[in-house]
């Protein structure tokens, strides 16, 4: 009999141990649609079954933990290639995101555009707003990446646009939030920056209470994710404003939530701990500017170890998703009256 993945043998012990612990969560008690579903993947994964989709993303895991990042690509392209069920949208978004962040770390970033923009289009066949406010969040953030502000900002909004006064979807929003925020710093519109945060910052705080009183925040890496990218703009932002001490413990914040992704149930993946190579090297960055070089040598000694044992490709080193210092871009007249 053929061995499972490694990761997948990993998932299936952390789901029997999540099991075994005293249950916190109020999800039956409040119909909680979400976290019921991680409770059926929790016992699905304790009874050893699983799609054979998750089989071949623990495959492409597995490589990435041996450093094989083709092989690891192949794989993705095998996912893309299966007979999926017609109800598989998700799976196929899921393949082209993982196909487009590998594309990203390894420094390819217009196929890691073209991926992100191949979920997205997915997403949008399936009248399923949720499924595609997460593609948009994470082709606007590819752009900001590149550098192309403007049309990041314009599919931010599309995201938000599809907000409902019922909509709890407070993850996406935040995300989205977060990227106008960015957006707006970076096209030199600072005003705007601290109002889109605040609002991002409510929808973050709404759903981390929501995830403490349902017992998921530890399983929870995409609201890590998202406090990420927030402190890093937030770093950004109060660097920007000339806040030294503002920038070194927004950055600091980052390098928690970076920490909290790694080790977060589900995402013990080297590129999740790429992100901590990435926020360790912003935050000794930061300390050089201030004077502080002294205290640097245990960050980048750190962002070294993980980039040796986790056989990370020499491109990941600058692969951070929100730029490392202000890129002004002057706005347009058009923009100054229009662009909101």
């Amino acid at each position: 009999m053929t061995a499972l993945p490694r990761s997948l043998q990993a998932m299936i012990e952390d789901a029997r141990n999540a099991q075994a612990r005293p249950s916190t969560s109020v999800a039956a008690e409040e119909n909680d649609e979400a976290c019921q579903a991680v409770e059926e993947f929790i016992d699905e994964l304790c009874r050893g079954e699983y799609t054979q989709t998750l089989y071949w993303e623990c495959v492409a895991t597995d490589r990435l933990e041996d450093g094989d990042w083709e092989g690891a690509e192949a794989v993705y392209h095998e996912i893309l290639a299966l007979d999926l069920d017609s109800d598989s949208m998700l799976d196929r978004c899921k393949a082209f995101g993982d196909l487009a962040a590998l594309h990203k770390w390894l420094g390819q970033d217009d196929l890691a555009l073209q991926n992100f923009h191949a979920a997205t289009c997915e997403a949008k066949k399936d009248d399923i707003d949720i499924i595609y406010r997460v593609s948009l969040l994470q082709e606007s953030w590819q752009l900001v990446r590149m550098a192309r502000f403007r049309p990041a900002l314009i599919l931010a909004r599309e995201g938000l646009s599809t907000v409902t006064e019922d909509d709890n979807d407070h993850l996406s929003v935040a995300g989205l939030l977060t990227v106008v925020a960015m957006c707006y710093l970076a096209l030199g519109r600072s005003r705007k920056v601290r109002k889109r945060l605040q609002e991002a910052w409510q929808h973050l705080e709404a759903l981390r209470a929501h995830c403490e009183a349902t017992g998921m925040l530890e399983m929870a890496s995409g609201i890590h994710t998202v406090y990420y990218a927030w402190w890093r703009v937030e770093a950004l932002y109060l660097r920007t404003m000339g806040d030294d001490v503002g920038e070194l413990r927004a950055l600091e914040q980052s390098l928690k939530k970076a920490r909290d992704i790694s080790t977060s149930w589900q995402e013990e993946c080297p590129l999740s701990h790429a992100r901590v190579m990435c926020a360790l090297l912003a935050n000794a960055e930061a300390l050089q500017r201030a004077g502080r070089a002294e205290e640097t040598s245990d960050l980048l000694a750190e962002a070294d170890d993980i980039f040796q044992r986790r056989k990370l490709p020499e491109s990941a080193r600058c692969a951070s998703l929100v730029p490392s210092q202000p890129i002004v871009k002057r706005p347009s007249l058009f923009w100054r009256l229009f662009g909101g």
